[in-house]
């Protein structure tokens, strides 16, 4: 298994578009291109890029670790 987390956290990063993984080209020549006919529907764009990142980083995180144990991240839980 973690084998396979491995692969799942690079794929997710190549999801993201981070650059050197085979994402990045693209969206970064559809942004340069969307930004030379719309400056408003790139910056759209953009903002869409980052919430999916944020959401496939936080995907990765829920599968990969589960749920997050507050106690051990020294933040007060109270069940009362």
């Amino acid at each position: 298994m973690p084998v396979y987390g491995i692969f799942f956290l690079f794929f997710s990063i190549a999801n993201i578009g981070l650059p050197g993984t085979s994402s990045f080209i693209g969206e970064f020549m559809i942004l340069v291109g969307v930004f030379e006919v719309n400056t408003f529907a790139a910056a759209f764009s953009a903002v869409g890029i980052v919430l999916g990142g944020a959401y496939s980083l936080y995907l990765a995180n829920r599968i990969l670790f589960g749920n997050i144990n507050l106690n051990a991240v020294g933040v007060s839980v109270d069940t009362s």
